[in-house]
């Protein structure tokens, strides 16, 4: 019973999120904690989303074409798809994309 109410206790923890401990003494405002929490992530995501645009014009050296699920390119950890670019008559560029995933 004590191993049940246990692990109850340690699975709750985990789901509680960050912990702040501050003194009584210290001024804290939890809304300003927020919006730094919000204004960080959302940091996070243009970041994410400005290194998937990422257009290249050539493709490093030793890239493997890997046909399935879509055509793509693996070089190195990074993967890249053609990305077709109708403004510059120069031809293809490539786009970094996530590990695609076998369906």
């Amino acid at each position: 019973m004590k191993r049940l109410i246990v692990l109850l206790w340690l699975a709750g923890s985990v789901w509680a999120g960050d912990i702040k401990v501050h003194e009584q003494t210290e001024q804290y405002d939890p809304f300003a904690v927020r919006d730094s929490k919000r204004a960080e992530h959302q940091w996070q995501e243009q970041q994410n989303l400005k290194r998937q645009l990422e257009l290249i014009d050539k493709l490093p050296v030793g890239c493997l074409l890997i046909s399935q699920p879509f055509n793509h390119y693996r070089c190195g950890n990074d993967f890249f798809r053609p990305y077709p670019h109708p403004l510059d008559g120069q031809g293809q560029k490539y786009q970094r994309i996530p590990q695609p995933t076998k369906p």
